[in-house]
This record gives structure tokens, C-alpha cells and sequence, in this order.
């Protein structure tokens, strides 16, 4: 939970900040599953990574265009 809310901070300092042209960015999270095969509870973990990387284009304060690239 504190991490969830360290990283809410730091996404909304980042909003905080005068926006320019353009900007990049980087994303990386991971997921975590357990999945019941039957119902003697055994079950199967996995986890996996995922990142992004994206540009927004600013044509003024209120329109922009973004473009990300994912790898799930």
C-alpha cells in the first residue's frame, strides 16, 4: 500500500511540472497471477514484466497526441 502511494506522488509531481513540445516517457510494472487449475486449490503462480515507452506530442496546453509502445 505505501508503495502504491509513493508511486501516486511521484506521477502527480510529474503532472505538476510546465509542459513542453514534447515529452518521453518510461513505463515498467510487473503482474502477479495465481491460477486454480481444479478445485483441490492447487494453484499456479506466475509473474511477469512489462514495459513501455511513450512520446506526447503538445499542439497547445489542452490537445496533445501520444504514441506508446508496449512489450507485455
Amino acid at each position: 500500500m505505501v508503495i502504491m502511494w509513493v508511486l501516486f506522488g511521484i506521477g502527480n509531481s510529474g503532472m505538476a511540472q510546465q509542459k513542453g513540445e514534447m515529452e518521453f516517457g518510461v513505463n515498467l510494472g510487473g503482474n502477479f497471477a495465481a491460477i486454480s487449475q481444479n478445485n483441490k486449490g492447487n494453484s499456479n503462480s506466475t509473474f511477469n514484466m512489462n514495459v513501455a515507452v511513450f512520446t506526447d506530442y503538445y499542439f497547445s496546453n489542452q490537445w496533445s497526441i501520444k504514441a506508446k509502445l508496449i512489450y507485455d
